[in-house]
């Protein structure tokens, strides 16, 4: 009996100093967990999120009308002026969209545009000083993308 006793107080002993375990985490841990999350109220975070900025670039129609006007008027018989469906300035970037597929062969064709409106920019007597001009291709995609080289 004396055996049996000595049995059970070890095994007592032994299982009353045991942790149970859950997902890896001791039971009582997690108890105390959520125990601390009911004595702290959850307090309610608005996000805030900036507002939008609104496209700053605006349309340079000044700009863009004397760009078209030159390029029409110098550049309309070369094989790329007529790959050009628009032109839009803003700020100090010219957008040139062209009715070019945006693989090696729409590159080519239409490399030399840039070239004709640095040299429209880079004239002394310019009153447009352009920085970047972004050739797109048909789907809308930017295919050349080149800084002025005298920036």
């Amino acid at each position: 009996m004396k055996r049996a006793f000595i049995l059970l107080t070890t095994a007592g002993l032994l299982l009353g100093g045991c942790v149970r375990y859950s997902n890896g985490k001791p039971v009582e841990e997690e108890k105390t967990k959520v125990e601390q999350k009911e004595e702290k109220p959850k307090k309610e975070v608005k996000e805030v999120k900036p507002k939008k900025e609104e496209n700053k670039q605006e349309i340079n129609q000044q700009a863009t009308n004397d760009l078209k006007e030159y390029i029409d008027n110098n550049f309309s018989g070369t094989s790329w002026g007529q790959l050009i469906t628009d032109i839009e300035v803003k700020n100090d970037i010219v957008t040139v969209n062209t009715d070019v597929l945006g693989d090696e062969e729409g590159k080519n064709a239409v490399k030399n545009i840039d070239n004709a409106i640095w040299g429209y920019t880079n004239t002394n007597d310019s009153k447009y000083k352009f920085k970047k001009v972004n050739i797109k291709d048909k789907e809308g995609r930017i295919i050349i993308s080149k800084d002025n080289p005298l920036k």
